[in-house]
């Protein structure tokens, strides 16, 4: 079995990779400035987004089935399984 005490002796090789890590991101990785190269910028012409009707309903009545099937059953997964 298991106990309290013996968490903090395990997660010591973990907890040493993580600061092993950002040790090595501090001093190695962001030591140096970026350089960015300059490029021309693209227009990317942005279509008209409008709301759709139709796609409201189906989101509406996945809502709503996912809610009686989730109060019917008592199971939280089966009701996301019905709203999908």
């Amino acid at each position: 079995s298991i106990t309290a005490s013996q968490v903090p002796t395990a997660m010591i090789l973990p907890a040493a990779g993580m600061i092993f890590g950002l040790l090595l991101a501090v001093l190695f990785s962001y030591r140096k400035p970026r350089e960015y190269q300059e490029t021309e910028l693209t227009v990317v012409q942005q279509e008209s987004s409008s709301i759709n009707k139709q796609h409201i309903a189906i989101a509406g009545v996945g809502i709503v089935a996912a809610l009686a099937v989730q109060l019917l059953t008592g199971s939280m997964i089966i009701g996301a399984l019905a709203g999908f």
